[in-house]
């Protein structure tokens, strides 16, 4: 999933999704319609009971395969895991071996050999459902850097062909019962995207891939004790949606992992919010907008959750916006130049390096180290809260967690365990 791009401004987004309907959706949240009350109706309205959020529908979280060659209280391995915190957890992530370039075929394989074998990770990720029964365990495919060489061309030529997309789906449900897992997520970023290894044929050959994997997940003959493996995708928040039949994907899917976040960092030469979430404007609403716009029910829109930010560097005053040269250093535990978890961030406020500060119109905090010129964006409890707030009262399919490491681990994950209390009980 490694974190999308997402520069969200009408310009780009207007006129060049595909599948348009009537009107081109806007990339503002949809304000509340209001119409003229009455003295009467006004007071009606007070004395009305508050409508009763219905409780949050899951929490999925992903687990990154790579965090276990951290260092000291850094590493963070499947054993960290709080497995009672999430109705689903992804296992990011697996890649599609391709095989030769000129005479490809088409199978899922790690990324990391420490993945595989009775101690392996995998072996070890789906056993935490001895810890929480109701837990669903799916392997994740793909990623941003299954996009980069030597990989870009892989996504592309497999979903070309009926073959190559019958290859994948046969051994993706191979591999999948063999590892234990309940399901699949896809992470193709992006198809069609030129800059990412894509072809303009992508769009359509997306469309195929998806509803024959639905389909055969369907038409498994399943064992005994064996559920329907689920199908679910990661999808972006920004310009890459372009690329996406919105329409038509979704009926193929259990859900849609939103990836809302990354609307801003190093890359925009100016400060900025990671995950921002205003009544109007681009943000974690404008996003959901999109989507329900293109007709993808509620229900099946996950909305991305970051329990990390970005930082910027040689940002010379603490307002949002501010000139930025880039990436901030990089962070003790992360190691990825502008790039802070939340317990990074955290332990910078409690130890007064960095002073926290909150957006109202952004609904999100953020924090400046004036001494270093650097600029901080992430989220915390309360804009958590508020996003979750958004989630039940649209009726959304819940709440995506990318990704379980860098919320504060050591102390009881507090970001994601807001999520875990609004699950019905």
């Amino acid at each position: 999933m490694k974190r999308s791009l997402a520069l969200f401004t009408a310009l780009t987004l207007s006129g060049c999704l595909t599948s348009m309907p009537s009107s081109a959706p806007s990339t503002e949240a949809t304000p509340t319609k209001s119409t003229a009350k009455s003295s009467d109706d006004s007071k009606s309205a007070k004395n009305e009971p508050p409508k009763e959020r219905q409780p949050l529908k899951r929490v999925v979280g992903y687990f990154p395969d790579w965090t276990h060659n951290r260092k000291g209280t850094c590493k963070y391995t499947v054993d960290e895991i709080d497995p009672m915190l999430f109705t689903h957890l992804n296992f990011a992530f697996a890649r599609v071996d391709g095989g030769d370039r000129a005479h490809p075929t088409f199978k899922l394989a790690p990324f990391d050999t420490t993945d595989l074998g009775a101690d392996g990770q995998y072996a070890k990720f789906v056993a935490l459902k001895k810890k929480n029964p109701k837990l669903k365990t799916l392997l994740s495919v793909g990623g941003w850097t299954h996009s980069d060489p030597p990989y870009d061309w892989i996504f592309s030529a497999m979903a070309e062909t009926p073959e190559g997309r019958k290859q994948f789906i046969d051994s993706a449900i191979k591999y999948l019962r063999d590892n234990g897992f309940d399901g699949l997520d896809l992470d193709w970023e992006y198809p069609s995207e030129p800059t990412r290894g894509g072809r303009a044929i992508d769009t359509k050959n997306y469309i195929k891939l998806l509803s024959e994997v639905h389909a055969a997940f369907e038409n498994e003959k399943l064992g005994p004790g064996k559920e329907k493996l689920l199908f679910t995708v990661a999808a972006p928040s920004g310009v890459y949606i372009k690329w996406y039949d919105l329409p038509k994907m979704h009926a193929s899917l259990d859900w849609i992992n939103l990836m809302s976040y990354d609307y801003s960092g190093g890359w925009a030469h100016a400060s900025g919010h990671n995950a921002p979430n205003p009544e109007l404007g681009g943000g974690v609403a404008a996003s959901v907008s999109i989507y329900k716009n293109f007709g993808v029910p509620p229900d099946k829109i996950v909305v991305g959750m970051g329990t990390y930010g970005h930082t910027f560097a040689g940002v010379e005053e603490s307002k949002p916006g501010a000139p930025s040269t880039g990436n901030g250093p990089k962070q003790r535990c992360t190691e990825e130049p502008g790039l802070v978890a939340y317990f990074e961030a955290k332990e910078l406020i409690d130890a007064g390096k960095i002073k926290p500060m909150w957006d109202e119109t952004a609904h999100v905090p953020y924090a400046y180290d004036e001494k270093g010129k650097v600029w901080y964006s992430y989220d915390d409890v309360k804009s958590f809260n508020q996003k979750l707030d958004f989630i039940q009262d649209q009726g959304l399919g819940g709440a995506m967690i990318w990704e379980v490491d860098t919320d504060d681990f050591h102390h009881g994950y507090p970001l994601i365990s807001e999520c875990t209390k609004r699950l019905a009980r």
